[in-house]
């Protein structure tokens, strides 16, 4: 990411408090997020990083989901954070909407608000 980007004192904040994981080769801060990547991202705010590392213990559930998504997609099923279309259909390339992120906040606000 280049140094004079608008964002990229916030990209580097990010990547120092662990919510992009350091082994990511590159950030685009313009193109659009995917699911997966933004669910990665909300469960390492949420302190599931080392949880999110261990790929070898989540069962595979969504054909459309490789191993290393494995983690988050499983973390954001068993939260409810996400509409699922089919037991095996997870889309975690998708892109998300700004209806999608206002779900995921609706659905994280109702989750942490009860405790």
């Amino acid at each position: 990411m280049d140094s004079k980007h608008p964002y990229y004192g916030a990209v580097r904040q990010a990547i120092n408090y662990g919510f992009i994981p350091k082994e990511t080769r590159t950030f685009a801060p313009d193109r659009l997020i995917s699911r997966i990547e933004a669910l990665d991202m909300v469960f390492r705010m949420l302190g599931y990083e080392q949880l999110l590392d261990k790929k070898d213990i989540f069962k595979e559930t969504f054909r459309d989901v490789n191993q290393a998504q494995l983690p988050a997609a499983a973390l954001a099923a068993a939260f409810g954070l996400v509409e699922v279309k089919s037991a095996q259909d997870f889309q975690p390339d998708s892109p998300m909407t700004k209806a999608d992120v206002a779900v995921l906040y609706q659905k994280l606000n109702e989750i942490f608000s009860e405790k």
